[in-house]
């Protein structure tokens, strides 16, 4: 839940009143409060835990506060559900689905779960992290459309992460949104930033009916609601959720909605019928990649079994329209592990760029040392024995394995690739250091194929099968600046 600037503040106790960005009241230490005489519970100890400072918003069903945590004085938000008028036991039931199903998904890209329970008036409330940012909505606002491709891409793969985690443990948003997805971050650097997943109040559990929605009822938002929601059908499943991330991606990549109208009416129709439109350039006439448009058109197809199953799905095909993973090797005789991920994957989120040049150019490095968190593109070459085992055995390694590896080191270098051996058994080349370009996936597929060819025509490695695999990862680079040989 969201965090932004508001009017004065005022102690609770005291009644002193402070500028905005006042903290802690003078006189007495006591956490200020917003200012404002409209909302009664501004200022009031609910369960006499958390103090509510001010309100910052609204949810699906209920006002959202800044607060207090007083116990350990951590900023929170706090939910508390709108009670009076029809539906009041529907109400309270969805917000506990809510509290549970948000506190199973243990995600990054998932908002985050304190407490929950019920106040001293009846009223059930829900404890979050206090987060700060701005929804993409608030953003499209701000900024306008379209967002550079790069951009919406990132924001949509981040959004994908997230649901993917609800998806796994069989849960279904439903109201996927712009509205619902913070970018949460705590500089002005765009790759800093973290997108997070909210407002949970309309989710189910996959094939079955949630017990809290009538027979037929449509949920969700009109501009982003798959034709089955739509249709009120009992099917709605995970590709509901792909179908909203596919709508969100056009939207902000070309700059305008897939489907509009005049009204509610007119978009829904539209969702349900029309056909997704043809565009190959975004509003500024600025040309988008083809591997992207078919991502987001299969995301939006009218029939779910014909989009990407869940949100994994469709994290992995963008990854692969945008480059920034390659598929397993379509080589004859190449034999590619169950899970290609895992063997191309790093070892450690530290990755060493300082002992990976060294091992590459022989070179003696000294200089200052630079972190920076880093896309790269990796190619993991292993060899196994007959029984599917790692060649580790140390004298074996050393005689046979080694000095192939090291052979390759010239072309990997040609290639631009950083190398580091993997104790008994490989190698493993990173591209995009120090600095990402764009053909480093075609020169990371180049290198896998070179490595694979000169591996298997090796005749003294006939007895070990080489296994390779491509990934494109996030880890924290650690290099020199500057080098002295």
């Amino acid at each position: 839940m969201s965090s932004s600037d508001a009017g004065g503040k005022q102690c609770p106790t005291c009644g002193t009143a402070y500028g905005r960005e006042a903290r802690f009241c003078l006189s007495d230490g006591t956490p200020l409060v917003s200012a404002d005489p409209k909302d009664p519970l501004i200022g009031t100890r609910l369960d006499g835990r958390y103090l509510l400072m001010r309100k910052i918003g609204t949810g699906g069903m209920g006002v959202v506060y800044e607060g207090v945590q007083l116990s350990i004085d951590r900023a929170v938000a706090v939910k508390l559900v709108q009670m009076g008028g029809e539906g009041n036991l529907r109400r309270r039931q969805r917000f506990a689905l809510e509290a549970r199903t948000v506190a199973r998904i243990e995600h990054p890209n998932v908002v985050r779960v304190y407490d929950f329970g019920t106040a001293q008036n009846d009223t059930p409330y829900l404890v979050m992290e206090l987060l700060k940012g701005s929804s993409i909505a608030q953003l499209i606002v701000s900024e306008g459309l379209p967002v550079n491709a790069a951009r919406g891409v990132e924001l949509m793969t981040q959004a994908a992460r997230g649901l993917g985690a609800a998806h796994r443990l069989g849960l279904v948003h439903r109201d996927v949104k712009p509205a619902n997805l913070w970018v949460s971050k705590s500089t002005d650097d765009f790759d800093s930033a973290i997108v997070k997943v909210l407002d949970f109040g309309l989710v189910k559990g996959t094939g079955q009916l949630d017990g809290l929605t009538v027979r037929g009822e449509a949920v969700g938002t009109p501009a982003y609601m798959s034709p089955e929601q739509i249709s009120g059908r009992e099917d709605v499943g995970p590709a509901s959720d792909v179908y909203a991330l596919g709508v969100m991606l056009y939207e902000l990549v070309v700059g305008v909605p897939p489907f509009h109208g005049e009204s509610t009416v007119d978009i829904l129709k539209a969702h349900l019928m029309d056909p997704l439109p043809r565009t190959s350039h975004n509003l500024l006439n600025q040309p988008i990649s083809q591997h992207l448009i078919s991502v987001w058109s299969k995301a939006m197809a009218k029939e779910p079994s014909r989009r990407y199953q869940n949100a994994d799905e469709f994290r992995e095909a963008l990854d692969l329209a945008t480059g920034r993973s390659v598929a397993p090797l379509p080589i004859s005789g190449v034999i590619v592990p169950p899970d290609v991920r895992d063997l191309a994957s790093m070892d450690t989120q530290e990755f060493e760029a300082v002992e990976l040049q060294s091992l590459s150019t022989g070179a003696s490095l000294t200089g200052t040392m630079e972190r920076e968190r880093k896309w790269i593109t990796v190619v993991s070459a292993r060899f196994y024995d007959s029984t599917g085992k790692q060649a580790t055995d140390l004298e074996e390694r050393i005689e046979l394995i080694d000095p192939v590896v090291e052979s390759w080191l010239p072309m990997i270098e040609r290639q631009g690739g950083i190398s580091q051996l993997v104790e008994g058994s490989g190698v493993q080349v990173a591209f995009g250091l120090p600095s990402a370009g764009e053909n480093d996936a075609s020169r990371a597929l180049n290198t896998a194929i070179a490595i694979y060819t000169e591996g298997a025509a090796n005749l003294a490695l006939k007895a070990f099968n080489l296994r390779i695999g491509i990934d494109t990862t996030n880890v924290l680079a650690s290099f020199i600046k500057s080098k002295v040989a």
